[in-house]
């Protein structure tokens, strides 16, 4: 899935929230930054983005940061209410290489100046996103929030919550490769919503999926992997692993029969 494109099922289905992601005009948009009335505007250009501010004498648009792109591609800017820094916020990423690894830079105001509050990068099939007024970071299947402690901005675990009426499937990877579930065989309605949630936080392994059969894909319609679940659609068994990426050979098999 192309990053940049990504539906925001996780936002919409569940907190009711989005990125504001306004549309682009010519390289330029306009986006809140600091107080509700504070317009910026972020000028992308091949290398760089830029962000201005209105001189109200002059009347011309004032420099104030510029960042150097890492590649020469389209950055997604958001923008949001980040309630930790109590003020607006945007957003600058981008995914790099195959699309695998997340780069973002947080911008706020301190001491009236524009700043970056956060600089990160090499977030394995990573995303970032708002819900009301805080920050979460997705890497693969686990979850951060930005949190403050010792009066510095740092990133602690964070469990998503549940999908309402979803048939929930937890399961605990642990470092030796070995995969836990309480359950691995179910029988439900078609239409049907599974979400798969992972329970322990455990450092390692970092990654861990179900991989559903060649099957099994027609009889279901993926959301993001920002939410990992899935709607079945059709009648039938859907069959798949939860699969440690370290450890293949461990991966235990769990089927859903839909009637």
């Amino acid at each position: 899935m192309d990053n940049k494109k990504k539906p925001s099922f996780w936002n919409s289905f569940l907190f009711n929230k989005s990125l504001k992601n306004e549309e682009q005009e010519d390289g330029v948009k306009y986006v809140n930054l600091g107080s509700e009335t504070t317009l910026v505007r972020v000028v992308q250009t091949e290398h760089e983005i830029i962000l201005q501010s209105k001189d109200d004498q002059k009347g011309e648009w004032v420099t104030k940061y510029k960042k150097t792109k890492i590649a020469p591609k389209d950055y997604r800017i958001s923008s949001g209410y980040f309630k930790l820094v109590k003020q607006n916020v945007v957003i600058l990423s981008t995914w790099m290489g195959s699309g695998g690894y997340l780069d973002y830079t947080i911008i706020g105001r301190r001491k009236g100046k524009i700043v970056e509050l956060v600089d990160t990068g090499g977030v394995y099939k990573g995303d970032i996103f708002f819900e009301d007024g805080k920050l979460l970071v997705k890497s693969t299947n686990r979850y951060s929030i930005w949190v403050i402690k010792d009066d510095r901005l740092m990133l602690i675990p964070y469990k998503i919550p549940k999908i309402s009426g979803a048939l929930q499937i937890e399961y605990y990877l642990f470092p030796d490769g070995r995969v836990k579930v309480e359950k691995n065989h179910y029988i439900v309605p078609v239409g049907t919503i599974v979400q798969f949630i992972r329970a322990d936080l455990n450092e390692s392994p970092w990654q861990g999926y179900f991989n559903e059969d060649e099957q099994s894909i027609e009889m279901i319609e993926d959301f993001p992997d920002l939410a990992q679940a899935f709607k079945i659609v059709k009648k039938g068994k859907v069959e798949g692993k939860i699969i440690p990426d370290s450890h293949r050979d461990k991966g235990i098999t769990i089927t859903i029969v839909a009637e």
